[in-house]
C-alpha cells in the first residue's frame, strides 16, 4: 500500500534562502542572432523529440532525448561532430521524461506512461532497475530526481479518480510514498529544487503549482503553497531566489515568489505573438524559461505559421518584453531546449526530430519592435481555475 507518510525520506530542512525575488530585472542588452554550429537528426521524418537533457563532461556534451517511437536516443558532440552512443527502447508506451543522472555520466533514467522509470546503464546500454508501483501501474505523465540523486518523484494521469505524486528511493527501489489530495487531474510536470532536495513544485491540468516541503510526515504539513494559475499548467521551473516561472497550455507565461498573493508577471499568448511581430496570435508558442549568469529571465518562443522558423528570444523585465535576438536556420517547431549561461550555448530539439546547437553571432538590426507592456494578474490562491 501506498502510505500517506514520507518519514522514511530522511531529508533535512534547508535554511532559509536570500529574499524573494518580486521583479525580473534587466541590464541593457546587445541585440545579437543565435546561428546553428552543428545538428543532428534523430530519425525517421515522422519522428520527433518530446524532452531532451544535456549534460556537460570533460570532453564532449552528452545528449539523451526522448523520442515518439517510445525510444530514448543518447548522443555524444565533440569538436561539432555528434555520434550515436545508445538506443534505449523497452518502454510499452510513450516517454514522458528523460533525466541524466546528477553523480553519474553514465546513468540515464526514463519514465513513461507504461508505468515505469527505468535505470539505464550507458555503458552496458540495457535497463539495469526498473521503478513502479506495485498496487497498480500508474501512468507516468512527468518525473525528476533530487539534485543529490537519492529520490525520484514522479506525477501521474488521473488513476481511478486520483492524482498521484510518487516517491522512490534510487539506491533501494523502495516506494517510499505519495500525495493524491493536493491534485484533482492530471500531473504535466514534477521539480525538484536545484539546491533544495525537500522542495518540490509540482503542476496539473487543474490549474495549481502546488509547492511541498516532503521533509514533512504527510501530505497536509507538506503542502506549504499553492498557486492556483487559472489556466492548464504546461511546464514549470525553478529560479535563483526560490522564484517559479510556468508555462500553461494555453501559452501563457507567469512568473511567482513563492508566498505571493499572486503572480509577479503575466505574459499572454497576445503579448508573445506582438513581441514576434505575428498577427496571428494563434501560431504563437512558448518554448521554455531560462535564466542568464546576470539573473535575467528570457524566453525562448516561436511561431507554428509558415514551416515554423520562427524563433526569438524574448528578454522580460517587470512587465515589459523585449525582442532581443532570433535564430537563424531553424526549421522546426522547438518543444524543449536548454540554456548554458556562461557559454550561451542555447540547445533546442523538437517536431521535425533535429536536435540544433546553437551559439550567439554578430550583432543584427535592432528590432523595432521595442518594449512591450504586459498585463499584471490580481489572481488568488486555491480558487477554481475554471
Amino acid at each position: 500500500m501506498i502510505v500517506d507518510k514520507l518519514e522514511l525520506l530522511g531529508i533535512n530542512s534547508s535554511p532559509n534562502t536570500d529574499d524573494i525575488l518580486h521583479n525580473v530585472r534587466r541590464t541593457d542588452a546587445t541585440d545579437y542572432s543565435y546561428h546553428i554550429t552543428v545538428e543532428q537528426a534523430v530519425g525517421l521524418e515522422k519522428t520527433y523529440i518530446t524532452d531532451m537533457v544535456v549534460k556537460e563532461l570533460s570532453d564532449c556534451l552528452r545528449f539523451a532525448v526522448a523520442l515518439s517511437n517510445k525510444s530514448c536516443m543518447v548522443y555524444n558532440l565533440s569538436n561539432t561532430q555528434f555520434s550515436s552512443l545508445a538506443v534505449l527502447q523497452g518502454h510499452e508506451k510513450s516517454i514522458s521524461n528523460v533525466r541524466f543522472s546528477p553523480k553519474s555520466d553514465n546513468v540515464v533514467y526514463t519514465g513513461s506512461l507504461d508505468g515505469r522509470i527505468r535505470i539505464w546503464d550507458l555503458r552496458r546500454q540495457n535497463c539495469v532497475r526498473e521503478l513502479k508501483d506495485e498496487t497498480g501501474m500508474k501512468p507516468l505523465s512527468c518525473f525528476d530526481v533530487s539534485f543529490d540523486d537519492r529520490f525520484i518523484c514522479a506525477g501521474t494521469e488521473l488513476y481511478d479518480g486520483d492524482a498521484f505524486i510518487l516517491f522512490w528511493d534510487i539506491r533501494s527501489r523502495k516506494l517510499l510514498g505519495g500525495y493524491w489530495e493536493s491534485h484533482t487531474d492530471d500531473l504535466t510536470q514534477v521539480a525538484f529544487h536545484p539546491e533544495k532536495a525537500d522542495l518540490i513544485a509540482t503542476g496539473s491540468v487543474d490549474g495549481l503549482i502546488n509547492l511541498f516541503d516532503i521533509s514533512q510526515t504527510c501530505e497536509d504539513d507538506a503542502l506549504k503553497h499553492s498557486l492556483n494559475t487559472e489556466s492548464s499548467v504546461g511546464k514549470v521551473r525553478w529560479h535563483k531566489n526560490n522564484s517559479i516561472s510556468c508555462i500553461t497550455h494555453t501559452e501563457v507565461v507567469q512568473l511567482w515568489n513563492m508566498e505571493g498573493g499572486g503572480p509577479d508577471l503575466t505574459l499572454s499568448r497576445e503579448d508573445t505573438a506582438e513581441a514576434l511581430q505575428k498577427l496571428n496570435s494563434d501560431d504563437s508558442y512558448v518554448v521554455d524559461i531560462h535564466q542568464k549568469s546576470n539573473d535575467n529571465l528570457f524566453l525562448i518562443a516561436g511561431s507554428a505559421g509558415g514551416k515554423g522558423e520562427c524563433l526569438k528570444v524574448l528578454e522580460i523585465e517587470k512587465n515589459k518584453v523585449t525582442t532581443t535576438t532570433e535564430f537563424v536556420g531553424n526549421r522546426q517547431i522547438v518543444r524543449t531546449s536548454t540554456y548554458n549561461p556562461l557559454t550561451k550555448m542555447l540547445c533546442t530539439a523538437g517536431e521535425s526530430g533535429y536536435i540544433s546547437v546553437w551559439k550567439p553571432g554578430e550583432p543584427s538590426e535592432k528590432s523595432n519592435s521595442g518594449p512591450k507592456k504586459v498585463s499584471k494578474a490580481r489572481n488568488k490562491h486555491k480558487s477554481k481555475p475554471y
